[in-house]
C-alpha cells in the first residue's frame, strides 16, 4: 500500500473458503485501505506517514499488515476520510498527539484511527476531496506525478481544520504558499 495506491497482490484465496469465512465476508465491502505499521520518519523533521488508499468496488481481502476502515456512518465518502488520512496535517496530529512523538514502529489499528478528529461536513463540501482522490488515484495508476493534487488536499485539510499560516508552517516548513496565498485560498 502506497498513498492512494495498491501496488500488487500478495495471494489468494480459494472461493469455498472465501464463502464460508465471515472475517472475510465482513472484509469484502468497500474501505479505506491503511498500512497498519506506520514507522518513525527522521528526514527532513520527525514525523510519520501513514499510508492510505480505497477499495470502491470491495473486493479486496485485505488483512495481515493492513488496516481495514469501513464506514458505518453514509454521511461520509470514503475519499474524503482517505484524503484526511494522508494529509500532512493528520501525519502530524498522529505523530504529535495520538503516538506522542515516538521513535519506534506503531501500529495504526482501529483504536488509534478511532481517535483522529475528523470533521463533520456535508457529502456536497466532501465532493472536492472526492475529485481530487479519484484523479490522483488515476494518475498513480497511469504512472504520472500527483503532487500538485496531493498538496492541494494538503491545503484543503489545513483549512478544514481552520489551521493559521503559522500553525502550517510547524506541521510543513517547506509548506510553499506564502501567508498571503494560503489565507486567500478558499
Amino acid at each position: 500500500i502506497d498513498k492512494y495506491e495498491l501496488k500488487g497482490v500478495k495471494g489468494f484465496l480459494e472461493e469455498k473458503l472465501l464463502n464460508e469465512s465471515k472475517k472475510a465476508q465482513s472484509i469484502l465491502k468497500p474501505k479505506i485501505i491503511s498500512q497498519r505499521l506506520v514507522a518513525h520518519i527522521q528526514n527532513p523533521i520527525p514525523h510519520l506517514k501513514i499510508t492510505s488508499t480505497i477499495d470502491k468496488s470491495g473486493n479486496i481481502l485485505s488483512v495481515d499488515t493492513v488496516e481495514n476502515t469501513i464506514l458505518k456512518d453514509d454521511n461520509f465518502l470514503i475519499e474524503y476520510i482517505c484524503a484526511i488520512l494522508n494529509s500532512k496535517a493528520i501525519n502530524w496530529y498522529t505523530y504529535k498527539f495520538i503516538f506522542c512523538s515516538a521513535i519506534r514502529t506503531m501500529d495504526l489499528d482501529n483504536y488509534y484511527i478511532g481517535k483522529i478528529p475528523i470533521p463533520k461536513i456535508s457529502k456536497e463540501s466532501q465532493k472536492p476531496y472526492e475529485t481530487l482522490v479519484d484523479t490522483i488515484i488515476a494518475k498513480k495508476e497511469r504512472g504520472e506525478d500527483t503532487t500538485a493534487e496531493e498538496q492541494q488536499i494538503d491545503v484543503m485539510v489545513y483549512k478544514l481544520y481552520d489551521l493559521t499560516y503559522d500553525e502550517v508552517k510547524i506541521i510543513d516548513p517547506e509548506f510553499e504558499l506564502t501567508k498571503k496565498e494560503y489565507n486567500n485560498y478558499v
